[in-house]
């Protein structure tokens, strides 16, 4: 078994290397093993954030995208975990991307 200090060695090595795919996928997976043997409490924050919001649905429909289709009445929970899930991708492959979604988001009333 990994040890928690051998990942968290692992994951700050390649923090400090350039960005490039071949680190970012590989931090990537550090991340995802880092969280699923030690972080309980992650897990514990998410189950409760997709409880708290379990019983609602995506209801949006500005346009005939395929994207509003799609989620248009569908579980509120379930879309946002792979709204997430492409959220931290983006974080990885595209930084500036990330930061400007962040921005966005964080000028929303």
């Amino acid at each position: 078994m990994i040890s928690k200090r051998d990942l968290e060695e692992a994951i700050q090595e390649c923090e400090s290397l350039p960005a490039t795919y071949q680190s970012c996928a590989k931090l990537a997976t550090f991340y995802n093993v880092y969280d699923h043997l030690y972080s309980e409490q992650n897990r514990s924050a998410e189950q409760q954030r997709e409880n708290d919001i379990a019983a609602q649905t995506v209801i949006y429909n500005p346009g005939d995208s395929e994207f509003c289709r799609l989620t248009n009445g569908k579980d509120a929970a379930k879309v946002w975990n792979i709204i997430e899930e492409l959220i931290q991708t983006i974080e990885l492959v595209n930084p500036r991307l990330h930061t400007a979604v962040m921005m966005k988001l964080g000028e929303i009333e």
